[in-house]
């Protein structure tokens, strides 16, 4: 048995009602009104201000993702990772084996933003088995007119990826939720739900601190993978 994750509280078994539990094993997603309050939201969108100012080589190439990276380094974004209705529904998706990728930004600018349905994962996973979830914190309103975040509830339950037809900017499908929230909301779901991304038509602004989590040994995993990427050739 693996030890307690520093990043779930000791009861997060208890701290989710029952309704709540069961939508995130059976839907894969929960949509959670008014945690960040004013004042935090404030110190968010301050920060957010602030990462935009340093140099990023990477900046113009994110396009869908207008943001900034490495948001976890900034104080004004600890709740994201502290919180504690947020972080057990995290650990209900991943059995209380959370460890933390990171967190970025996305503010699609108007006219970008849209996506076709895809999972965060390459490799499909049994439904028992989620192994990577992601907590979303709004930091302005969102709906149709900047860009709602789309889901297929259930999706993550598949033990597959999105086909070809649905993975094009234009995909539809009919079970498909548009997600309409408030700034201080917080969408978590699992990153095995068919997801995507919606146009900014308004050109309101729609930043979203992106909390991206997964088994530990999915993390270290992949923080190998990095570190062996970024090693010089030598011969």
């Amino acid at each position: 048995m693996t030890s307690q994750s520093a990043l779930v509280p000791v009861n997060w078994r208890e701290v989710l009602s029952a309704k709540n539990r069961l939508a995130l094993v059976e839907q894969g997603f929960l949509h959670i009104p008014a945690i960040a309050d004013q004042a935090a939201l404030e110190a968010m969108r301050a920060a957010w201000a602030s990462c935009l100012q340093e140099p990023d080589p990477d900046f113009a190439k994110r396009g869908n993702n207008d943001g900034p990276k490495r948001l976890e380094r900034q104080a004004a974004f600890r709740p994201c990772l502290e919180h504690p209705y947020v972080m057990s529904a995290v650990a209900q998706v991943l059995d209380g084996d959370v460890a933390l990728f990171g967190i970025r930004g996305r503010d699609p600018r108007r006219g970008s933003g849209q996506q076709g349905f895809h999972v965060d994962s390459a490799n499909p996973v049994p439904p028992d088995r989620q192994s990577m979830a992601n907590a979303f914190w709004m930091l302005d309103d969102m709906d149709e007119s900047n860009g709602a975040t789309r889901l297929i509830p259930g999706s993550h339950r598949l033990a597959r990826i999105p086909g070809r037809n649905l993975t094009h900017r234009e995909a539809r499908h009919p079970e498909a939720r548009k997600i309409q929230a408030r700034a201080g909301d917080v969408l978590v779901f699992s990153a095995h739900l068919w997801h995507a991304g919606s146009e900014n038509l308004s050109g309101a602004p729609r930043r979203i601190a992106m909390a991206h989590f997964g088994r530990r040994d999915v993390v270290e995993s992949s923080i190998r993978a990095m570190a062996m990427e970024t090693q010089p050739a030598y011969g």
